[in-house]
């Protein structure tokens, strides 16, 4: 089963699609998040926009080429600062560094 698109962007990263949205998180309610899956929801991503931190949770089972558990993950993800304005081509270094390309 596919993933549900209602108010997702569709990016294409090395021809694979992925649905991208910001929002808030169920869990965390108060704050607001980068939530992106690809369609066949073996790479799901989860980053908290604005946050120093700079950790991405995964839930997939796949993670920069590796098979995962599935179970969530957190990884730090190397930038200069955080970006204030999340825009498609973030999105997809985020994507490509993930998904190891």
């Amino acid at each position: 089963m596919g993933v549900a698109r209602k108010y997702k962007r569709k990016i294409i990263c090395n021809n694979k699609e992925y649905f991208w949205r910001v929002g808030r998180n169920c869990e965390d309610c108060d704050r607001i998040y980068l939530h992106i899956v690809s369609d066949d929801k073996s790479l799901v991503l989860a980053y908290k926009v604005c946050d120093d931190n700079f950790i991405v949770e995964s839930s997939g089972r796949i993670f920069q080429g590796k098979q995962k558990s599935g179970f969530t993950e957190r990884y730090e993800y190397k930038m200069q600062k955080p970006p204030t304005v999340i825009t498609p081509k973030f999105v997809s270094e985020m994507i490509q560094w993930a998904a190891g390309e």
